[in-house]
């Protein structure tokens, strides 16, 4: 395993060591710099320097994530140990048969919203949903940095049908708001207008949290999850959403790279 880790990793470390054309990674940078140098630069601050530039050869895929838990997998004591974590990060995203999985910053997952507002007739998105994108401040796979949210009080509202009323379902949420910059900690959730599933609560520091799907919003075999935030707090974020039935008996669906 360790070996097989070492190869891995230097497949993704490629990235670094065999940068892609730098030369306009540079001309980025001359241009990001001149803003700088403008004889009224007004509005350029050092606070205001974007992170973006200066991480923009990072790859557009799970290697930071994956050479980090590449580290963690390394200081397990047993080759049963190691084995066990590497299925676990292989299949972060799987809900177990019968279950849905939503990379929420994906164009995909859109198909689930139900909103007041067509995108179309809310190009501001001060009412349908809009995405989100963060850089991260620590390694995280890709999916914690893309969110799909709406505005203040208005509500994230999702559809999810074709579910089996005779089972039982948990809800995996990944709340990745705070943690990523967003000065969001707070969050509800409702189904069907009335079941609380879990009222206001702290996201700080544990942004993937499961809870119980009430059985009563399963008779019709389809469920409208609402998400709203603490009064006064920016929005309604959402990165990730597993529903994991219980039992599993069929297929799993990964809904995020299909329209």
């Amino acid at each position: 395993m360790l070996a097989a880790l070492k190869k891995a990793q230097g497949i993704l470390s490629l990235a670094q060591s065999e940068r892609v054309s730098p030369e306009y990674m540079a001309k980025v940078e001359e241009l990001y710099q001149s803003l700088f140098r403008a004889p009224a630069p007004r509005w350029m601050t050092e606070i205001q320097k974007c992170q973006f530039v200066e991480r923009i050869d990072v790859p557009l895929n799970d290697s930071e994530w994956l050479i980090s838990q590449f580290d963690e997998i390394r200081k397990l004591a047993t080759e049963s140990e190691r084995i066990q974590q590497v299925e676990t990060v292989l299949h972060r995203i799987d809900p177990g048969p019968g279950g849905f999985y939503n990379n929420m910053g994906t164009d995909a997952s859109f198909r689930r919203v139900k909103s007041a507002k067509t995108a179309e007739d809310d190009p501001g998105t001060l009412v349908f949903p809009r995405s989100n994108y963060n850089r991260g401040t620590f390694p995280m796979p890709n999916a914690w940095k893309m969110q799909m949210a709406t505005l203040y009080d208005v509500p994230l509202v999702l559809v999810y049908d074709n579910l089996d009323p005779a089972s039982r379902y948990t809800i995996r949420v990944n709340y990745t708001g705070l943690i990523i910059g967003r000065e969001q900690s707070r969050m509800k959730l409702v189904a069907n207008r009335k079941y609380v599933v879990h009222d206001l609560i702290n996201t700080e520091g544990k942004p993937i949290q499961e809870f119980p799907v009430p059985q009563e919003v399963l008779k019709d075999g389809k469920i409208e999850f609402a998400w709203t935030c603490g009064e006064g707090e920016r929005g309604s974020p959402v990165a990730e959403v597993w529903l994991m039935k219980q039992p599993n008996t069929t297929s799993w669906r990964d809904e995020s790279n299909h329209a």
